[in-house]
């Protein structure tokens, strides 16, 4: 124990601040985990959104082959209007798609980063405390052996003090018949 420390802690006492250390442990354990899971999902996001454009760029792709099939047949403007019509309503849905796939992405490269911030330093709270505990619960075998030593002495003295009560009264009696000087 170090000698800087100017209270004791009871055997009760230490019991009760590694309770409390271990549930706050839990705690940030659980925190941890549920942004562990938060970012897996954000992963597994991603190639969903990845398919729709690419789903949406094969579409484009298909409607400008008709577009100039169309227009190569002179009888089908209407149809080649039409075609030009949803080609640059599907445009923008791609653009628009894109600019979210491009929020989205940046946003899980800024999460995973600041995830694996959070989780290492977590992981050095996780040590430190990991450590802590470790030292308090040294303190607490260390007053828990002195707390049994403490009783055993105790148990020693109360078993001679019951043997050796009776002469221990007897003496005022022999003092009392002492002649004096």
């Amino acid at each position: 124990m170090a000698d800087t420390e100017t209270t004791l802690l009871t055997p009760d006492d230490t019991a009760a601040e590694l309770r409390r250390e271990q549930d706050r442990l839990a705690k940030l354990w659980q925190a941890f985990k549920n942004q562990e899971d938060e970012l897996e999902h954000l992963r597994k996001e991603r190639p969903v959104m990845l398919e729709t454009v690419a789903e949406q760029d094969r579409a484009m792709a298909k409607l400008r082959a008709e577009m100039a099939t169309l227009r190569q047949e002179a009888g089908h403007g209407d149809r080649a209007d039409e075609l030009e019509r949803r080609n640059r309503i599907l445009l923008i849905e791609v653009e628009n798609l894109n600019r979210e796939l491009r929020t989205a992405s940046h946003s899980l490269e800024q999460h995973a980063k600041g995830e694996s911030d959070h989780v290492a330093s977590l992981e050095a709270d996780l040590r430190k405390e990991q450590e802590r505990l470790a030292k308090l619960y040294q303190v607490y075998e260390e007053r828990e052996a002195e707390l049994k030593a403490a009783q055993a002495r105790l148990a020693k003295w109360e078993s001679w003090f019951s043997r050796m009560e009776p002469a221990i009264t007897a003496l005022p009696k022999f003092f009392a018949d002492a002649p004096r000087a």
